[in-house]
């Protein structure tokens, strides 16, 4: 049976993998006290990476495998809204409003200014609510700052001409600039997937 495991969008990407401009996720590899020297990635016979200097750093934590593996397939968890409507009768509706879609939609429904809405964190986003699938068809490891050398994966990211590079950074740091800012350099783990249909779950 496909593994099936969940992964976290922001809205902007979100609307990207939508549009079919996004099909690479970039995510930082976990280290005790971003020890990113210590780290060495290596990739084993099976396709994962494991560290690489297990005795030097063997108390540092340092990560076995990435999260994703190749053939994995993932259901998106992002911004929503449930709206149950008749929750205190028989019948009862529920309503599921999307933040990268719906926000304009929400607003009229709910008859509120579209700032005002308190959207659900995508963190508590139930399986069930899911509208988006993907599976991963790549994975490999390396540091943040290598995309300089690559545009096409800036791309790849759902970043658009002529400023792919610099929306990337500014997209990364929104997300991630408290503990993995750009400047730290820090390894990543770097997805690539495709969005598949959900007819395509069986198996």
């Amino acid at each position: 049976m496909t593994k099936q495991k969940p992964i976290i969008f922001s809205p902007e990407s979100v609307k990207a993998i939508i549009d079919g401009r996004k099909t690479q996720t970039r995510r930082a590899v976990k280290l005790i006290n971003n020890n990113v020297i210590c780290f060495k990635p290596v990739l084993d016979e099976d396709g994962t990476f494991t560290c690489g200097n297990q005795v030097d750093c063997a108390d540092m934590g340092c990560p076995k495998k990435p999260r994703y593996k190749t053939g994995d397939v993932l259901w998106v968890k992002e911004a929503f809204i449930n709206y149950e409507s008749g929750a205190e009768s028989e019948v009862s509706e529920s309503i599921v409003f999307y933040k990268a879609a719906d926000e304009e939609a929400w607003s009229e429904f709910a008859n509120i200014p579209i700032h005002q809405a308190s959207w659900q964190n995508p963190m508590f986003m139930p399986r069930r609510f899911a509208r988006l699938f993907l599976r991963v068809t790549g994975v490999r490891c390396e540091r943040l700052g290598d995309i300089r050398l690559h545009l096409d994966d800036a791309i790849a990211e759902g970043m658009e001409h002529p400023y792919a590079l610099a929306d990337f950074i500014r997209h990364w740091n929104e997300i991630n600039g408290k503990k993995h800012p750009w400047d730290s350099n820090p390894w990543v783990w770097v997805y690539e997937f495709e969005r598949i249909d959900m007819n395509q779950m069986s198996g």
